[in-house]
């Protein structure tokens, strides 16, 4: 296992703990870096604004990150997921 890998694991199970207060955007983010870092390139087809309005913006936040790399995912996603826990704090 590689650093990188190593440091979006620990990440991810960070955010988990995130006190409240973190925005719809910034979660966002989170996701669509998560899925590229995990699955690559979002590849399903857009949902309806109008009647999957929660899935559609999740997937343009995914489809938004098309193109980067798992590793580059990977760090962009530690990263800001940092950046969140220096901003708002962790629950113990």
């Amino acid at each position: 296992m590689t650093d990188t890998t190593k440091r979006f694991e620990l990440s991810a199970k960070m955010v988990k703990l995130l006190k409240p207060g973190v925005t719809d955007s910034e979660l966002l983010k989170l996701y669509g870096l998560f899925k590229q870092s995990n699955f690559g390139d979002c590849n399903t087809e857009e949902p309806s604004k109008l009647f999957n309005v929660k899935e559609n913006a999740k997937w343009h936040a995914w489809n938004s990150v098309r193109g980067l790399k798992k590793f580059e995912a990977m760090n962009k996603y530690s990263d800001f997921a940092m950046a969140l826990i220096d901003k708002y704090g962790v629950r113990k």
